[in-house]
């Protein structure tokens, strides 16, 4: 078992985000089946603060990571990447390309 003790600004980040994800989560009408994991360490200490897990209707697994951010000022900049078909290069998402 991991030692955690979050920052006060995490606990923070944490109470303001924790009513606005779950009102995304219920809006999104998820299925019933989809497993739904909040703030876990993986075995190289980094954090994940919400990960989704399920299957779509061809049977495929897939997830889904969500990290909250809280920043102090707005910014354009975009750091959004993704994996396809396993493929663990990082590259960014097909988004910022149009």
């Amino acid at each position: 078992m991991n030692n955690f003790n979050p920052s006060k600004e995490e606990q923070k980040s944490w109470k303001f985000n924790l009513l606005i994800i779950q009102n995304l989560l219920l809006d999104s009408k998820l299925p019933d089946d989809v497993l739904i994991v909040f703030e876990w360490i993986k075995k190289n200490q980094t954090r994940i603060d919400i990960t989704l897990l399920g299957v779509d209707k061809n049977s495929k697994r897939n997830i889904m990571t969500i990290e909250i951010k809280n920043w102090s000022a707005r910014s354009t900049a975009w750091n959004i990447y993704w994996e396809k078909n396993q493929n663990r290069n990082r590259n960014p998402h097909p988004y910022h390309k149009a």
